[in-house]
């Protein structure tokens, strides 16, 4: 990614134009992470990036930003830029194209993401972010109260890069974050559900947990009961929002998940309960989030149940209606007709998942016939 974001730069540089890899990126590269989000600032115009890249989305355009595509792959050019007069503690009112990368390094959040690096791997730091990398500290680039001020969402940030680096955050720039920490609810559900789900699969997610309760962040009513079971879990992410639904019953449309991982949470979480009478056809129909639900309730009751599962799937007749010795045409020849024929199906489905009935021709006819 590095060399082909290179050659984004070379290209601008070819051009009369400054360039750089701005952001994380540089951060997770003096770290030794591996990262592939890449960011270049320069002093072209969008106009003529948009020339220079004839692939590219514009949808960013009047923020100065102009997504370009190469080897198949995306990345964010933007422009020089400062920004001023925010307004509901997220969008700048003001945004002002400007010439130099000192001045756009001026506007970013924290100073561990306040570097650039040029297409020589030389590195502008005007804020001293490598000694903060080094201390493992999260410090805020200029005043901290006006940068939260500015963008709230900087605060789930601050404890999203506790959870991702294992760093501190840094003195003064906590008790800014302490003093501003309710703006977060002027941030809209779908940035700051991004977040918290960076924060729950971060490596260092406990730290960040345990900051989240001692700064008294409010996300659900539960709040603190949620993040002690999650402090300590090695949940999956849609596991960790069963749990969450099942503690608190949150609106899962109002946290715009998608209908397909709204349907799954909810499975998982009504499964919870039922667990306490394992048995065959609970399994069998519902095989695809039994590991999962098993996984939550070990969270919430120390309950492991996963050896009981792997011995049932072992041991399952069937693994699905296809594999029954008859079809619906069977039911039919013997005289069942409309709905019949389904309930029929499932009947014997239940019976013989349940072992009560052989998996045979002969005695799935012989049932049916004295059903009928």
């Amino acid at each position: 990614m590095e060399h082909i974001a290179k050659k984004i730069l070379k290209i601008l540089e070819s051009n009369g134009y400054k360039a750089y890899i701005v952001g994380g990126f540089v951060r997770d590269k003096l770290m030794g992470i591996e990262s592939l989000d890449i960011d270049i600032a320069t002093n072209a115009s969008t106009k003529v990036i948009k020339e220079l890249f004839p692939k590219s989305i514009t949808f960013g355009e009047r923020h100065g930003t102009i997504s370009v595509k190469m080897s198949n792959h995306f990345f964010e050019i933007t422009t020089f830029r400062t920004e001023s007069d925010y307004f509901d503690n997220r969008h700048p009112e003001k945004i002002l194209f400007v010439d130099t990368v000192e001045e756009d390094l001026h506007r970013r959040d924290f100073t561990v993401n306040a570097l650039a690096m040029d297409i020589d791997d030389n590195i502008i730091d005007l804020f001293s972010g490598i000694i903060d990398i080094n201390k493992g500290l999260i410090k805020a680039v200029g005043n901290p109260y006006t940068r939260f001020s500015e963008d709230a969402l900087r605060i789930m940030r601050a404890i999203r890069f506790v959870s991702q680096l294992g760093f501190m955050i840094d003195e003064e720039t906590l008790e800014s974050l302490k003093k501003l920490k309710d703006t977060i609810s002027n941030i809209s559900i779908e940035r700051v559900k991004q977040e918290f789900e960076r924060i729950l699969t971060g490596r260092f997610k406990d730290l960040a947990l345990e900051l989240m309760i001692e700064l008294d962040i409010k996300m659900f009513r539960e709040f603190d009961e949620v993040f002690r079971f999650l402090i300590g879990s090695k949940l999956s992410l849609i596991e960790s929002w069963a749990l969450i639904y099942y503690l608190t019953k949150i609106n899962l449309r109002d946290w715009k998940m998608s209908n397909k991982d709204r349907r799954r949470i909810i499975n998982i979480a009504y499964l919870i309960d039922d667990l306490n009478n394992l048995n065959p056809y609970m399994l069998y129909k519902n095989k695809e989030i039994l590991l999962e639900a098993s996984n939550v309730k070990f969270v919430l009751e120390g309950m492991d149940l996963e050896e009981d599962i792997n011995e049932l799937l072992c041991n399952q007749v069937i693994t699905s209606r296809d594999d029954l010795e008859i079809t619906g045409d069977d039911i039919k020849n013997l005289g069942a007709r409309g709905s019949e024929v389904g309930k029929m199906l499932d009947l014997v489905e239940y019976e013989v998942v349940n072992g009560v009935l052989e998996n045979s021709y002969k005695d799935i006819i012989e049932y049916i016939r004295r059903r009928l």
